[in-house]
């Protein structure tokens, strides 16, 4: 039987040697795959770092309204005495 060849470059096809179109193929996937991948990590890390970047924003504003009610920019609940106050069900 036969090995076929391949039509771009007259080499034969078959899982032992593969064509040279193949292998371009591949290394084209695989410089896309990289590149895309670069692409995408200024996303990745404004995402890790985005609660960092609210507590340094919002840091400066809860050091004001420490200094007393003419300063506070954050309203107040009604229902709590301090708004950071994680609310727990009363037994």
């Amino acid at each position: 039987m036969q090995v076929p060849a391949c039509p771009g470059c007259s080499s034969p096809m078959g899982a032992v040697s593969p064509c040279c179109h193949s292998i371009r193929a591949h290394l084209g996937f695989l410089a896309a795959c990289l590149t895309l991948c670069i692409g995408a990590l200024p996303v990745v890390q404004q995402t890790i770092t985005a609660p960092l970047w609210v507590f340094e924003r919002s840091y400066s504003i809860f050091v004001l309204e420490s200094m007393g009610a003419k300063y506070r920019m954050i309203p107040r609940r009604p229902d709590l005495d301090d708004p950071l106050a994680p609310r727990y069900p009363q037994f």
